[in-house]
């Protein structure tokens, strides 16, 4: 468990990744595609950029044994930033 105020809130945003991810797969599940993207594209770069700052800051203040919660929050961040970056420059609707 975190011990500073940062890699708390790295623990914050892993929480709300995780919920942003598992609401993107249901939304497509129920055959609601498009709003499920449209949804992700809305919160994903600010969830991926706040996610990437607290991370960082958070391993930067917490000790050696205790990081496992920051370095999960940046590649979680990361992750949502590259699916992010995929919908606005790679995919296509068939056009």
């Amino acid at each position: 468990m975190p011990k500073s105020l940062p890699g708390k809130l790295a623990l914050a945003m892993l929480c709300i990744g995780l919920l942003q991810v598992v609401v993107f797969v249901g939304m497509v599940y129920n055959n609601k595609g498009l709003g499920a993207i449209v949804n992700f594209l809305r919160f994903a770069p600010f969830t991926a950029f706040f996610g990437i700052v607290f991370g960082v800051v958070g391993c930067m203040r917490e000790k050696k044994g205790d990081r496992m919660i920051p370095v999960s929050s940046i590649l979680m961040a990361g992750l949502l930033l590259i699916v992010c970056l995929y919908f606005f420059f790679v995919w296509s609707f068939g056009g």
